[in-house]
């Protein structure tokens, strides 16, 4: 049966139990026990997802909103590397909170970035990113006191991953509940907005068929796949999953993912046997 955390050789058993798990920053990927992994979690996903077809729809949109089709491109790998970086930052600004550890913006690699994009703009666009993130930042503060009355904080950056499906992941927070003792998972994004149907009722590919291709989805399978690679390589019990979800104006909003656990095992197991 599994079992919740209660004393601190509870956590060093847990964390322990992914010692040999690895995360290769410069590559951006996972090995277990010294080899490279065949995914991460969010690569895993998106098996099951159809790809983004940019060219031809950049075409519908540049008709329609009479520029060039390269203009269109480039103004979406620019909001795409925006979101990563504002995310990527964001991330970092909590996990150091988190520890204790209170930083400020880097304006540096900011004006970097914005240079590297070729941004004409960019003492607007500086001013705009300061906004963003001081919305943000005073949400996650309020966020912070709704999570510290419920939740004791293990770790950030949690490396997990599975040595049978050979797919690895990133936890934003596992946490203690307060009340019951088990372990607790929470995912922060920072996107424009959550979709939760379809685009047009698109729907996920071959076992997942059932469920709509959107952000809700995708974000409740992720965490029910750390779910499931936790409760299968430890003794302990996962019960709370949370996407808090911070947006770049007005309040966050704690979000209960679907329940896909089913899915998760689904898709977890077929990827042991086709190995």
């Amino acid at each position: 049966m599994l079992k919740s955390i209660k004393t601190f050789d509870d956590f060093i058993n847990l964390n322990n139990s992914f010692d040999d798990v690895r995360f290769i920053e410069k590559d951006h990927r996972y090995k277990i026990n010294g080899e490279f992994c065949n995914f991460s979690v969010t690569s895993f996903l998106k098996k099951y997802s159809k790809e983004f077809d940019a060219e031809n729809i950049a075409k519908k949109v540049a008709i329609k909103q009479g520029k060039q089709v390269e203009e269109v491109l480039k103004e979406w790998e620019f909001k795409k590397n925006y979101s990563c970086f504002k995310g990527t930052e964001f991330h970092k600004y909590i996990e150091n909170f988190l520890n204790r550890k209170f930083i400020s913006l880097n304006e540096t690699e900011l004006e970097s970035f914005l240079i590297k994009e070729q941004i004409d703009n960019i003492s607007d666009k500086k001013v705009f990113y300061k906004n963003n993130m001081k919305n943000m930042i005073v949400n996650f503060l309020k966020f912070y006191e709704w999570y510290n009355k419920n939740y004791n904080f293990l770790k950030s950056e949690f490396v997990v991953g599975d040595s049978e499906s050979k797919i690895c992941g990133t936890i934003d927070n596992l946490s203690v509940n307060k009340h019951t003792n088990t372990l607790s998972i929470l995912d922060y994004k920072t996107n424009k907005e959550i979709k939760t149907k379809g685009f047009k009722g698109q729907k996920m590919l071959m076992e997942l068929s059932h469920l709509d291709d959107c952000e809700l989805t995708k974000y409740s399978l992720q965490l029910h796949v750390y779910k499931y690679i936790i409760e299968k390589n430890t003794s302990f019990k996962v019960d709370n999953l949370h996407i808090v979800w911070f947006p770049e104006d007005g309040d966050y909003q704690l979000i209960n993912p679907l329940n896909l656990e089913k899915e998760a095992e689904l898709i977890l197991k077929k990827q042991v046997l086709f190995l």
